[in-house]
């Protein structure tokens, strides 16, 4: 009998929560995220990798006004942006980049067909009304962002209709009217008034003067031959101390004089532009608000990434401001998580009844196709629930907050091994010294 086993098994009928195994830690892991190199490549300034996520997700609505808090033009820009953003996507590492500028299309697209209208965050009454003189895309975006922050504005244009370049020099087999038509439209629903047909003149400028706080001047060359405008005048403006920023020279008043487009850059194309606007329209939000010695400082802490463009919703104080402004790599992306796949969008030709000429650029794709293709995107630097953090914890010290959904680290039982963040597949969190 000395020799037989005991069938009894020592067990407990309690938690091993209060043994609190996070004090042996050295090393805290966190939730970090950071910015994606298409984000600092694009001129505009998108949160393309959260575009991307809610694409693959069929969110399209929430995609869309995504865009629109950097872009008042995708429509636009997904037909004739040179998309830099694709140059600098990290799947071109792996396999081959995201269509970037069909997705946006598609989401533009989409938007138009449903009539959805945008929900985006705009500051109240800032009781102080601008002139924008032009109503290209620079005129327009800058009035799209002044709205937003509480300005009223008023847009004036030389031209019998507005769009400047987009409607005058673009091909229609790139950009059809109708289809600018509408983005304009969409565009002005910010609240602003437009005036086409205004000869933007010497005499018109001084006539205004006394009736606005600024007055940007954002015309394209031949709708600013009239102005009193001179590259000397900008150089000395800028001698003198005006603030200098990307693309355009703030000049204090009163009124405060404000130059972009031809008279402060050389670079030509929409997403710059839009970029030009948004940067004129943030700049001018600080000169009243804080004084000419605070501009470029409070801009630098607008920056997405290393790159130049600035992000609105970091200026409105959106969920962008708590991400790290490090640019992910490819190197630090855990491709051991995703699987080689093709494009699925690819550009060809739209043609006419007959099939001879071609009547516009066809990028056209279905939902699916869509977030197909966005699925496809690495999303660098965020995190997008894919649990690897949780699944591979060996602590299962990752929870889920309730309510929010999001992940949360419980440092009294992480030990602090850091598998969590070499498991990450887009490098969305770090590790650092507890």
């Amino acid at each position: 009998m000395k020799d037989l086993i005991s069938l009894f098994v020592p067990h407990s009928s309690s938690t091993t929560e209060s043994n609190k195994t996070g004090s042996w830690r050295f090393l805290r892991p966190r939730y970090d995220e950071k910015r994606a190199p298409c984000c600092a490549a694009c001129p505009a300034g998108e949160d393309i990798a959260r575009i991307e996520m809610l694409t693959a997700r069929g969110l399209f609505k929430e995609a869309w006004e995504t865009i629109l808090e950097e872009n008042p033009f995708p429509a636009v820009c997904g037909r004739v942006c040179f998309h830099p953003c694709e140059t600098k996507c990290n799947r071109r590492e792996f396999d081959e980049g995201i269509t970037i500028h069909v997705i946006e299309r598609f989401l533009a697209d989409t938007a138009a067909r449903n009539g959805f209208k945008p929900r985006l965050k705009r500051f109240e009454s800032r009781n102080r009304k601008v002139a924008v003189l032009g109503a290209g895309p620079l005129g327009l975006a800058a009035a799209w962002f002044l709205a937003r922050l509480g300005y009223g504005c008023d847009v004036f244009e030389s031209a019998p209709e507005p769009g400047g370049v987009l409607r005058y020099a673009t091909p229609a087999n790139r950009l059809p009217v109708s289809v600018l038509n509408a983005e304009i439209e969409q565009v002005r629903g910010a609240g602003f008034a437009l005036y086409c047909a205004k000869p933007l003149t010497k005499a018109f400028l001084e006539e205004i003067r006394g009736g606005y706080d600024a007055v940007f001047i954002g015309c394209g060359k031949s709708g600013g031959e009239g102005l009193p405008v001179t590259g000397e005048e900008v150089a000395s403006a800028e001698r003198e101390g005006a603030p200098r920023l990307s693309g355009s020279l703030i000049v204090p008043g009163p009124p405060v004089i404000v130059y972009g487009g031809v008279f402060a850059s050389h670079i030509k194309s929409v997403a710059h532009e839009v970029a030009t606007g948004k940067e004129a329209a943030i700049g001018l939000d600080i000169l009243f608000q804080k004084g000419p010695e605070a501009v470029l400082q409070d801009l630098e802490s607008c920056r997405v990434g290393d790159g130049p463009s600035l992000s609105m919703e970091i200026y409105m104080g959106g969920p962008r401001c708590a991400r790290n402004r490090h640019v992910v790599a490819f190197s630090e992306i855990n491709i051991d998580h995703f699987q080689f796949a093709p494009k699925v969008a690819q550009p060809g030709l739209l043609r006419d009844e007959s099939g001879a000429t071609p009547a516009e650029i066809d990028l056209r794709i279905s939902a699916g196709m869509a977030e197909k293709e966005a699925q496809r995107c690495f999303n660098c630097g965020l995190c997008n629930q894919c649990d690897n953090c949780r699944l591979y914890c060996p602590d299962l010290a990752v929870v889920i907050e309730s309510g929010s959904g999001k992940r949360l680290i419980d440092y009294d039982h992480c030990k602090g091994c850091g598998i969590c963040v070499v498991e990450c597949p887009r490098n969305a969190m770090s590790l650092e010294k507890n």
